[in-house]
């Protein structure tokens, strides 16, 4: 899997109130990283933005807890899918999954590498945060541990640590790049750009070095949390409910059959199944 960070959107976390005048300064509203996926977005000028926000880059305080709750719920999930591969134990139970871009014969290989990379990238956000606290983590007692123990520790420091987190920035990592196609006129294969079928080279998967920022990271882990969730669903039948969320209002509610949960597909939030059903008057039995 290419855990690659997500596309920067530099000026989707701020807008400007005003055009400034002669003498004045423009006026500068801030908005949450999370744009138009931000549990408490806004409409303005037609163009859906993140919530107002304080600091120059960050999240709004909903985000922060949809972020926070979907990395405390990483070890679960790695759990989950251990078990989905018919692997016993909890969290340090199993056959390990190696925390390296190499996949060695999955059973499953996009549940596979779904876990090497979560154990991945949360154990090397959790270094690089340590570090900001003049803390070193031991790499080599990290070798020695079992991936989900491995995760599970990184991930509840992260939660711990999440404004140091948040504000982190320029943090140098190797980050795994798939392999791909790229233009090249010598090449011996094709691609398609911008509508027409070009010459390409197939360029082999390698590990690059990088600056990321906490934010990104931290979103990268919400994705992964939230892929991991996709796929333990599909071993249930999911339905989409029909009323809107009550935190983006959006028409994204999800529930899996026999599920304590029902999630927000948009915006990420999760509810209680107790708690939908109370809130749209619901007396029980599966949404349709």
């Amino acid at each position: 899997m290419n855990p690659a960070t997500p596309p920067r959107t530099p000026d989707a976390h701020r807008s400007p109130v005003h055009e400034p005048t002669r003498g004045q300064e423009a006026a500068i509203e801030y908005r949450c990283y999370r744009a138009e996926r931000c549990v408490g977005w806004e409409r303005v000028d037609g163009e859906q933005v993140g919530a107002p926000i304080n600091a120059s880059r960050g999240l709004c305080p909903d985000c922060e807890r949809v972020v926070e709750a979907a990395i405390a719920q990483l070890p679960e999930d790695y759990v989950r899918l251990s078990l989905r591969l018919g692997r016993s134990g909890g969290a340090g139970g199993g056959t390990p999954v190696a925390c390296t871009p190499e996949v060695q014969a999955p059973l499953n290989l996009h549940v596979e590498a779904l876990m090497a990379e979560m154990c991945r990238e949360t154990s090397t956000w959790a270094e690089s945060v340590a570090e900001v606290h003049g803390r070193r983590r031991d790499t080599q007692r990290d070798a020695r541990t079992r991936p989900g123990v491995l995760l599970q520790g990184a991930a509840q420091f992260l939660v711990y640590a999440m404004p140091a987190f948040l504000a982190l920035r320029n943090a140098e990592h190797l980050v795994w790049q798939d392999g791909h196609l790229e233009p090249d006129p010598k090449g011996d294969k094709r691609m398609r750009l911008d509508g027409q079928l070009v010459p390409a080279r197939w360029v082999d998967g390698r590990l690059e070095a990088t600056e990321r920022d906490g934010l990104d990271g931290a979103l990268l882990l919400l994705e992964l949390h939230r892929r991991a969730t996709a796929l333990l669903g599909q071993t249930k039948k999911t339905r989409r409910l029909p009323e809107p969320c009550s935190a983006c209002g959006l028409q994204s509610l999800v529930h899996a059959d026999g599920a304590d949960t029902v999630e927000c597909r948009n915006c990420a939030v999760v509810i209680t199944w107790d708690d939908y059903q109370a809130a749209n008057d619901l007396t029980g039995g599966a949404a349709a």
